[in-house]
């Protein structure tokens, strides 16, 4: 995106897809999701893979993002911080 109007018409599109992402989380495990790619081709998983390729491809950018900031001489994001034992513990 390179203009206001770029990050708007992206972020509606990130909506419906988000809508979707959580609609199919809630399904079985072995459910299988079926959807077009951007590339037209047909794609059919389980959604439990669907659900965890979307966990692991946000920590690859949450990686990034970390590289990113350290690279440039900012160390805030703690990613050894974020991990599922401290949110149950929270419970």
């Amino acid at each position: 995106p390179n203009t206001v109007a770029d990050l708007a018409a992206l972020a509606a599109v990130v909506e419906v897809a988000d809508a979707k992402l959580r609609t199919g989380a809630q399904l079985h495990g072995d459910e299988i999701l079926t959807w077009i790619s951007y590339g037209g081709e047909e794609i059919s998983v389980p959604r439990w893979v669907l659900v965890n390729q979307a966990v692991h491809h946000a920590t690859e950018h949450r990686a990034q993002i970390a590289g990113a900031l350290a690279a440039n001489g900012n160390a805030s994001l703690d990613l050894d911080a974020l991990d599922v034992w401290t949110y149950n513990d929270g419970l």
